[in-house]
């Protein structure tokens, strides 16, 4: 099977989700990816265990570093160190891409900066990823998801109208944002290497990514010069476009945004044929001028059956209007359309057994994305990276283990 990716060799040094995620994205599409580990420390989510009593606490502690870093190969390898710092340099010289996320100043005090790596190699294409941009007041600035979530505005545009607090959106989501748009901005680079045959910085950053996400809501903000306003399932002005809780305590969304085409439909498959010709609702105009008065409509109507009632009932009717189940995650991971379309994947992991991995969110017919391995032991790699790519001896090798190097 061909990767799409094949040939492509990125060396990875870097920390957290923002700096590791891309790394396994790339290794999805077949790219060789080498991740730097300080010896005898690793990467920081090596400890984040987490999951007490859980088949990988109890397998020895895999935890969120098997999420972030599979398909990958890990050596150890001291930067702080004049001959560790060599070993960088002839890894760039034989690489595509390098991404990293520490500090600047670190970056630089390593000397492991675009300009230092470049001279190694005029082709190779430096990736990075800050959490608010290298420009501004805010440049150089330690953070991590909260922060970009914070100073973006999503903050603001999550949780529910009636709430005046803040609502902190999921847990590092932020994070694997900047890090799919780093994915996204190396392979704009490779493309043009390909054909200019130069490499390149490129940048992104937590806070630019979630701006970037944000377009819908934010840029019509922009546009209109008007605050963004909250859902509420209570006061929505798009009740076909709400969320309703059904007998059984379950939640079923109505996502339709052309009303006006299946209202009548709509009103058909709920047994609401009474309220089709209400004045009220005639249009999506006049829905929302009386929206709470349907709202209400629709909670009673809803609360009759169960959520698997109503899909049942919809299904069997072949109706046309947007709908779908509102999950939780324990019930994703049951959801068949997820596993179909390979959006979740399960592995065979060598200590774990079968494990559930979320997989990549693009299908490609000839170079299709695939899971090859979990996540590496911390330094697994070092000896095959070190003779095969780079060709040290066994005693070299020794050598630089005795020196703490590796």
């Amino acid at each position: 099977m061909q990767d799409a990716l094949e040939g492509v060799r990125i060396v990875e040094w870097g920390s957290q989700i923002a700096g590791i995620a891309c790394g396994y994205m790339m290794g999805d599409l077949g790219a060789e990816v080498i991740k730097i580990e300080e010896p005898n420390v690793g990467d920081p989510s090596r400890e984040r265990h987490g999951w007490p009593g859980s088949l990988a606490s109890e397998k020895g502690g895999y935890g969120r570093f098997e999420l972030w870093s599979r398909n990958k190969k890990s050596i150890t390898l001291d930067l702080k160190k004049e001959k560790g710092r060599e070993i960088l340099y002839q890894l760039i010289e034989r690489a595509d891409v390098f991404t990293t996320n520490h500090l600047k100043s670190r970056l630089v005090r390593t000397k492991a900066d675009y300009e230092t790596l470049r001279t190694h190699n005029p082709r190779l294409i430096y990736a990075y990823c800050s959490a608010y941009g290298e420009k501004g007041p805010w440049a150089g600035q330690r953070g991590f998801d909260p922060g970009g979530q914070a100073l973006s505005g999503i903050m603001w545009a999550a949780g529910d109208r009636d709430d005046p607090e803040p609502v902190m959106v999921g847990e590092a989501m932020m994070d694997q944002m900047a890090a799919t748009m780093l994915a996204y901005g190396i392979l704009a680079a490779l493309y043009y290497r390909e054909r200019t045959g130069k490499g390149q910085e490129l940048q992104t950053s937590i806070l630019g990514s979630v701006t970037h996400m944000e377009m819908p809501p934010l840029g019509s903000s922009l546009l209109s010069g008007r605050p963004h306003v909250r859902h509420t399932q209570k006061r929505c002005r798009r009740p076909l476009y709400n969320f309703y809780r059904c007998a059984d305590g379950k939640w079923l969304l109505v996502g339709e945004a052309h009303v006006d085409r299946y209202w009548s439909e709509f009103c058909r498959a709920m047994g609401l044929e009474h309220v089709e010709d209400d004045a009220r609702f005639k249009d999506r105009f006049a829905m929302s001028q009386h929206y709470i008065d349907l709202i209400a409509i629709l909670n009673e109507a809803f609360a009759t059956r169960t959520r698997e009632e109503w899909l049942q009932r919809f299904r069997e009717l072949g109706v046309g209007f947007g709908y779908a189940s509102v999950l939780n995650y324990q019930e994703i991971a049951d959801e068949p359309q997820h596993w179909e379309n390979e959006y979740l994947v399960e592995f065979d992991h060598p200590v774990l057994g079968p494990i559930k991995y979320v997989g990549f969110p693009v299908s490609f017919s000839e170079t299709p994305a695939r899971v090859r391995s979990g996540a590496p032991d911390l330094g697994q790699h070092t000896e095959e990276v070190l003779t095969q790519i780079l060709g040290y001896s066994g005693d070299e090798i020794a050598r630089l283990r005795q020196e703490e190097v590796v």
